[in-house]
């Protein structure tokens, strides 16, 4: 299937080559602005056929891509166009990300304060002399919860952003829905999609060879 992508500062254009194009920022927290940044002050334009697709480059350094960068630039611009593709918005990925650091930072004030709390406040024993707290000898313990409490929000946002468990989905209502479950397999693409368009829909699944396309009310 040929499939094409406009690489702008900020957005890229993508979809088939001969059907309507949708559009997606670029990801902030992946650099992707940044690395074309670089890419454009580096290089100078060029057209070329490579491994990864056909690329026109419209550069506005001095360097003369050899092949291997040429390739290179392609399969960077493949692979922002599979982050597009599969909705990796910077939005979601911040969200990820801010989840992943805000567990991280509350396991290590939990295992600090616990120590603080136990040895300084509630049960004060000298032991040969050392002090009731120490940030050193609490260290372990708030290192273990900051890796536990990270791995609880990870699972957790990912919980959430897939929107699991989520025990019934309209497609259930497919009459050979079980055949999906034993040796086959079916593409749902959802109307809530904000690119969806029955038409184009329809007639890309039916060009990808497609069968039994059928519509299911939610």
């Amino acid at each position: 299937m040929c499939n094409s992508a406009t690489i702008g500062a900020q957005q890229i254009a993508f979809g088939p080559c001969e059907g309507p194009l949708a559009s997606a920022p670029l990801i902030e927290e992946m650099g992707r602005p940044a690395e074309l940044a670089e890419f454009v002050q580096a290089y100078a334009p060029f057209e070329a056929e490579t491994a990864a697709g056909s690329i026109t480059f419209t550069g506005t350094g001095t360097t003369v891509a050899t092949p291997a960068e040429q390739r290179m630039l392609a399969e960077w611009a493949r692979l922002v166009f599979l982050e597009a593709q599969g909705g990796r918005s910077g939005a979601v990925w911040g969200l990820v990300f801010a989840w992943h650091r805000e567990g991280g930072i509350a396991g290590f004030c939990t295992g600090m304060s616990m120590i603080w709390w136990t040895g300084a406040v509630d049960y004060q024993l000298i032991v040969g002399g050392k002090p009731l707290f120490s940030p050193m000898f609490a260290f372990p313990v708030s290192y273990e919860l900051t890796i536990l409490f990270t791995a609880f929000a990870t699972i957790g946002g990912m919980f959430f952003l897939n929107g699991l468990p989520m025990h019934y989905h309209p497609v259930l209502k497919y009459e050979h829905i079980r055949r999906g479950m034993d040796d086959q397999f079916f593409i749902v693409i959802e109307t809530r999609d904000p690119r969806f368009n029955l038409a184009n829909t329809k007639a890309l699944l039916e060009k990808a060879g497609g069968k039994n396309i059928s519509e299911l009310e939610a």
